[in-house]
């Protein structure tokens, strides 16, 4: 899986914030000159230090998070490249603007359970138009022994220009100028980090994250690209839309996770809650301090899931993240979610409270 994510606070509770998450650190005695949040799931004491910093900046901060599920963002990638109208002649323009088509076709792609999807992967990362082509043509065969004509059929008519494809975006990305590893599969988290400060935080923001040197630039052509021009709204057939002309997002800027408490806290919430997703979905015990920790964010897409699920009955949740995943991955994880957090609520107080 692909997360990110972290802590909104307001800019008054900075220093404050900053200040908890060093006392935390001295208090739980761990070791080191940098507690990384994925040295820190290893053990109790680390644990423990998660649930703590967990529950403090939840009492001051508003938790927000975007996970992907990486090969259910794979199948998509497979839509979006062997299913792009500008290459492939039985692919109508207007099922780009249809979200609910392309996660439907990318389902198709991901319940085949096949190797092909990691082979694609690599040809994908790679630009190679032969491992291309023959990755093509063997998912036309694969869904012609499942008696998915009409599947072979689309994919299909792609073969004829799969290879020119693939040449043609591997040299706008060698000679365009854009940013290495702008085909990342991490796209789908860096588009969302923005579009969720954009049109769900009620302030305006100063976006602060780690120094990764393999994500930095791509943050950075995001933020430049969508931010320059007047506000416009793109709004496709679903509701879902795409923000540009940022008026909520203020900035964007780095800091070292050595230096900058707050980022050490984003760390420990995503180690918490990538650590609860791994051990869910292998059917693993989970720590209760585990749970505990990643629960303010798991918890915001939970009720965004309940209340969608059940708009007659629960109100409207304001969105604090989201999840790109298949509908069996998101099933699998929120069960187990759900019934973690009723052990561990049971085991902290009164079954009515």
């Amino acid at each position: 899986m692909f997360a990110d994510g972290g802590w909104i606070v307001a800019h008054e509770d900075r220093s404050s914030a900053m200040r908890l998450i060093e006392q935390l650190e001295a208090q739980s005695r761990c070791q080191g000159t940098e507690l990384k949040g994925s040295n820190l799931v290893r053990h109790a004491r680390g644990q423990a230090l998660l649930r703590k910093a967990s529950d403090e900046m939840g009492k001051i901060a508003v938790p927000s998070i975007y996970i992907v599920e990486k090969r259910f963002s794979l199948c998509g990638k497979l839509v979006d490249t062997f299913f792009d109208p500008a290459f492939n002649p039985a692919i109508p323009w207007a099922e780009r603007s249809n979200p609910d088509l392309l996660q439907s076709e990318a389902q198709v792609f991901y319940e085949t359970n096949s190797p092909l999807i990691e082979e694609f992967a690599e040809a994908f990362q790679s630009y190679d138009p032969e491992l291309m082509q023959r990755n093509a043509e063997q998912w036309v065969e694969e869904f012609e022994r499942a008696g998915r004509k009409e599947f072979a059929d689309k994919i299909r008519s792609t073969l004829p220009t799969i290879e020119h494809q693939i040449r043609l975006e591997g040299r706008a990305s060698e000679g365009g100028g854009l940013p290495s590893g702008l085909d990342s599969l991490n796209l789908p988290i860096v588009h969302q980090v923005f579009q969720f400060v954009e049109q769900h935080c009620p302030f305006p923001c100063d976006i602060v994250h780690d120094q990764t040197a393999s994500l930095e630039p791509i943050f950075r052509y995001f933020f430049d690209l969508y931010r320059s021009g007047p506000p416009q709204r793109f709004v496709m057939k679903d509701g879902r839309a795409t923000v540009t002309g940022y008026q909520n997002v203020r900035s964007l800027s780095f800091a070292s996770s050595v230096k900058q408490p707050l980022i050490r806290a984003a760390d420990f919430a995503l180690a918490a809650v990538r650590s609860f997703v791994t051990l869910a979905l292998d059917d693993n015990p989970i720590p209760s301090d585990i749970t505990l920790a990643a629960m303010p964010h798991l918890g915001g897409i939970w009720c965004a899931v309940l209340s969608a699920m059940h708009p007659q009955e629960l109100a409207p949740f304001s969105p604090l993240g989201g999840v790109l995943a298949s509908p069996q991955w998101v099933s699998k994880l929120f069960l187990r979610f759900n019934n973690e957090v009723m052990k561990v609520v049971g085991s902290h107080g009164p079954a009515d409270k």
